[in-house]
């Protein structure tokens, strides 16, 4: 770009003015990052209506509301098709897992995969969090044991990697699943 305004318009500029420039143009053609998170309660409105039966939930920061702010906290999401889907012969094979997103986003994604009878994933339900912690996986599993009609476990097997926190929050929620680890986790361990 600083290359391109030097040849087209014979201007010298800086790479940071270069970079900021364009950042602003982006933002004025998709709107500001913190526009986007404001949009998130009217997507999950237009979730809700369109896909009738599925659990968006949105969390806010009770401490930001306090202050008259809004600041996005977290979010969970699973459509009433997975909940079809698994309850309609998936197999009682769950896997947990978190991963991290990148970029001006940062945080994790929590996610649940279930296996068909072809051996393929299928995705169940996902949230949105600052961090995976013991706090956050608490949060989380009340809402899939819900979602999903789970009660205590009983009949379930979870598939987990060795993170404490997921442990605990599986084993208070479902007290009646099984539970087993990654085997590249183990090994690490």
């Amino acid at each position: 770009m600083k290359a391109d305004l030097h040849i087209v318009f014979e201007l010298n500029v800086s790479e940071a003015r270069c970079k900021r420039a364009k950042k602003e143009i982006l933002e004025s053609l998709d709107g500001s990052f913190v526009d986007s998170y404001n949009k998130l309660e009217g997507y999950a409105i237009e979730l809700r209506s369109c896909n009738s039966g599925s659990d968006i939930v949105i969390d806010l920061s009770k401490e930001a509301l306090s202050n008259g702010k809004r600041k996005f906290l977290r979010m969970y999401i699973c459509f009433k098709a997975m909940k079809l889907g698994f309850k309609s012969g998936l197999r009682p094979l769950i896997g947990l897992d978190g991963t991290f997103l990148k970029g001006k986003a940062k945080g994790q994604v929590l996610c649940v995969v279930d296996q068909d009878s072809n051996n393929s994933f299928y995705p169940l339900a996902w949230a949105v969090v600052d961090k995976e912690t013991k706090r956050t996986w608490t949060w989380f599993m009340p809402h899939l044991q819900h979602s999903l009609e789970l009660q205590n476990g009983e009949g379930l097997t979870f598939i987990l990697d060795m993170q404490k926190a997921l442990l605990e929050a599986v084993r208070t929620v479902l007290s009646e699943a099984h539970q087993r680890y990654c085997a590249r986790h183990i090994e690490a361990n």
